[in-house]
């Protein structure tokens, strides 16, 4: 068993920028990432402000929260919006006629400090537009989709999704790109700029895109600039950014300001992030999945300060820097003096404050994401345990038991909350985000989520299903797919693409009572032999693996 322990942020509730390397998924699974979670918000000082029983929760700022839950399942499940106030009551909005909140505004930079700033996506007849929380429309919902919104500036897609149009907050339609050219993704506007990848995108291995960007002005002109392979957002006048060869690989990493000039740092960077505090974490030498990169953090004249000799560095908030190394890792200051050196096999994770969370960890397993033990320290290196951290500050501790966590919130020497929840999220008015998994069958959740696989081993805990009657299974489950008078299928992890095929569990009746059931392939003929063991008996699983075998079955009987 493991602690997981993780301190509270203190300190500006913004979302640093840092380069990307884009993996293109070929094959991805459909079943939403939320769809076995509910999600509810707790203060710092352990009062429930909205209970958990949500599908997901937003903090728009201002103290609005939107809340959604899903009316159906299916490859996209739909939601279903609605505002709710820092005391956890309704927060009505009156909506246009025929319109629908569909949620909020998505974007990619911290919650509105004004209510003014917030901004909710309403839906009409399958098209969006955007209106504030008094219901008054802002963008008139004609759109395909409005993908962000920051800077004053919105961007949304056409209905025919043949251009992107940015639109001030006045609702002023004031440039247009072509989609058949660029494409702007979950970009927003920063700094009067936004980054565009061209559509004329070519895979060229795993993980390996070959690609071009431009920059916007909200007129929809472009900034004139070599041809680039990345580039970061714009903070303060300058974005970091990738200049391309004619061949449209990298040739070295620059800085380019606002009015297009370039600083090149003598063209041998290879690795640039954003500038933050005068200061960039930079490389010589490309990432590469095999050979360890050579990362350190440069000045703005291009100056080394920490020499590149690190496979990976991570910036903190409080101006320092985690840098990975061949034999465990250090902390470094902003001039590049060591502040601590962990030992060997030590993995230390970024903090907000001079409290971090460490992992040990076989440096050989890193890849395969292989946790040994979790635990906390100072910057001295020292480790703390629960009672020597300090008071007044709220952290995230768990207990680590197989392949699951379950995290509490503790504060001044004693949990806050119960230690029953996967995970929780700071936010920026003194509340944190708690998610939770069910902990019973809920019919309801079980008709609504494309992915079952938890709440059928629910099920399997608090039912007996070996002769149960026909009837009272579908009031449970509803009727399944092709359902015939000895046997019915139902889904249980929802549709993969790239032809790689759902799988679900197969009950068959005897005297219209259950008689046996097994995992199966899904049965799109009516039938199908590719089935894993049938269960005759009542079983329980003890954990979350889905697999179902009866190598892993428990008596039912044994389970508490």
């Amino acid at each position: 068993m493991c602690r997981i322990v993780r301190a509270s942020n203190k300190g500006k509730w913004t979302l640093a920028t840092m380069l990307v390397l884009v993996l293109v998924a070929l094959c991805v699974s459909s079943a939403p990432a939320f769809a076995q979670m509910k999600w509810g918000v707790v203060s710092s000082q352990g009062a429930w402000v909205i209970p958990v029983k949500y599908q997901n929760i937003k903090y728009l700022g201002g103290e609005i929260y939107s809340a959604t839950n899903f009316d159906h399942g299916g490859l996209y499940p739909i939601g279903k919006a609605f505002l709710l106030d820092g005391r956890g009551n309704p927060f009505p909005v009156k909506l246009p006629p025929e319109c629908v909140l569909n949620g909020p505004m998505v974007t990619s930079v911290e919650p509105a400090t004004r209510k003014d700033d917030i901004f909710l996506v309403i839906i009409r007849g399958g098209e969006r537009g955007i209106c504030d929380i008094t219901g008054k429309v802002i963008v008139p919902p004609v759109y395909a989709e409005v993908v962000s919104y920051n800077d004053g500036y919105f961007i949304a897609r056409s209905a025919n999704e043949n251009s992107t149009q940015f639109i001030d907050r006045q609702g002023v339609q004031t440039g247009t790109v072509s989609a058949k050219d660029f494409n702007f993704s979950f970009n927003a506007f920063h700094d009067g700029f936004i980054l565009g990848e061209s559509t004329k995108r070519e895979v060229l291995g795993p993980g390996i895109v070959k690609s071009n960007f431009k920059y916007f002005r909200p007129d929809g002109t472009i900034l004139n600039s070599p041809e680039l392979c990345f580039g970061t957002d714009f903070v303060d006048g300058y974005a970091s950014v990738g200049v391309a060869k004619s061949d449209g690989s990298l040739d070295y990493a620059a800085r380019l300001s606002s009015s297009g000039k370039l600083v090149d740092f003598g063209k041998k960077l290879k690795i640039l992030s954003s500038f933050s505090s005068g200061q960039a974490i930079a490389g010589d030498t490309a990432p590469d999945p095999i050979k360890n990169s050579r990362m350190g953090v440069i000045d703005e004249n291009g100056n080394f300060i920490i020499p590149p000799k690190y496979r990976e560095i991570l910036r903190n908030r409080n101006d320092s820097y985690i840098a990975r190394g061949e034999h465990g890792d250090v902390l470094l200051d902003r001039s590049g003096r060591v502040i601590c050196r962990w030992q060997d096999g030590i993995e230390v994770q970024p903090s907000q404050t001079k409290i971090h969370r460490f992992v040990v960890r076989n440096r050989e397993s890193v890849s395969a994401n292989v946790e040994d033990k979790l635990s906390l320290s100072d910057e001295s290196g020292k480790i703390l345990s629960m009672s020597q951290l300090p008071l007044n500050q709220t952290f995230v501790i768990g207990e680590k038991v197989g392949e699951k966590s379950v995290c509490g919130l503790w504060r001044n020497n004693r949990w806050i909350t119960e230690l029953a929840f996967r995970n929780f999220f700071e936010l920026p008015n003194n509340c944190w985000i708690a998610l939770s998994e069910p902990v019973k069958f809920d019919a309801n959740d079980w008709q609504l989520n494309v992915d079952r696989r938890e709440q059928f081993r629910l099920l399997l805990q608090e039912r007996n299903l070996i002769g149960m009657p026909r009837s009272n299974l579908i009031g449970l489950l509803g009727e399944g797919q092709q359902p015939r008078k000895d046997r019915l299928y139902y889904d249980l992890a929802g549709p993969v693409m790239c032809g790689n095929a759902s799988y679900g569990v197969i009950f068959e009746f005897q005297s219209n009572s259950v008689k046996r059931w097994s995992i199966s392939s899904p049965l799109p003929f009516g039938g199908s032999d590719e089935k894993s063991d049938w269960f005759t008996t009542d079983v329980c699983f003890p954990d979350a693996r889905y697999l179902f075998k009866k190598s892993e079955a428990k008596p039912k009987q044994n389970v508490k």
